[in-house]
């Protein structure tokens, strides 16, 4: 099944997340869950993001953390990237956030329609 997603270069929200917890083999958490990215899962993935540089797989999500499958080894206090599957509802979540490119910080935008749901 096609889902005609963008590719990873295409995507341009990304956040980052600290590996909070190791306690169960082939499996990670992360610090951020459904008040951070949205319980909504990958179409027809049933996936909640994508790690990118990992072969990490976030498969569940409380309020507050990500439950990730990982196949390679995670350690806590490390940092990863996750491309959300709903960037609207991530964005939405959030009063700023930060830009930039290579990696480094350039600057934060307020998120203007913040709580503007009604």
């Amino acid at each position: 099944m096609a889902n005609n997603l963008a590719t990873v270069d295409e995507c341009a929200l990304r956040v980052l997340v600290t590996v909070v917890s190791t306690a169960i083999p082939g499996q990670c958490v992360i610090d951020g869950g459904s008040k951070t990215f949205s319980s909504d899962a990958t179409v027809g993935l049933g996936t909640f993001g994508l790690i990118p540089d990992r072969p990490w797989t976030p498969v569940k999500f409380n309020e507050e953390h990500g439950y990730v499958k990982i196949d390679t080894p995670a350690t806590i206090g490390e940092k990863v990237w996750v491309i959300p599957s709903h960037v609207c509802a991530t964005v939405n979540m959030h009063d700023e956030i930060a830009y930039g490119r290579g990696g480094q910080v350039e600057g934060t935008w307020k998120v203007a329609a913040r709580g503007r749901v009604r």
